[in-house]
């Protein structure tokens, strides 16, 4: 169990959110919405999602090893890691094709 899950939820969403609205302003096709236009938006925010996994992989592996091995642990270690974790998860399993 992730410890303060609503945080994390919260961090998580926004974490997803916000690469698509980037490319989705700069494309312009928040006016005109198209399947082709949210697909292209999709696959255009997929690389800062990538991204932030691998900034969170690392913070979240620097933290676990230096503070968490030592019993230092706090709130903002339980979330930053937490979040890494859920934000994998779910971004794995939303990019998963459908078999």
């Amino acid at each position: 169990m992730v410890p303060h899950i609503e945080i994390v939820t919260v961090l998580t969403i926004i974490l997803f959110v916000y690469p698509i609205f980037i490319y989705a302003t700069k494309c312009k096709s928040l006016k005109h919405l198209t399947f082709w236009k949210i697909t292209s938006v999709f696959n255009k925010a997929i690389v800062l999602q990538v991204a932030n996994v691998v900034i969170l992989g690392i913070v979240a592996f620097i933290l676990d090893r230096t503070v968490c091995t030592n019993g230092h642990g706090n709130r903002v270690t339980d979330i930053v890691v937490g979040t890494a974790m859920t934000y994998t998860i779910v971004g794995g399993f939303f990019y998963l094709p459908d078999c």
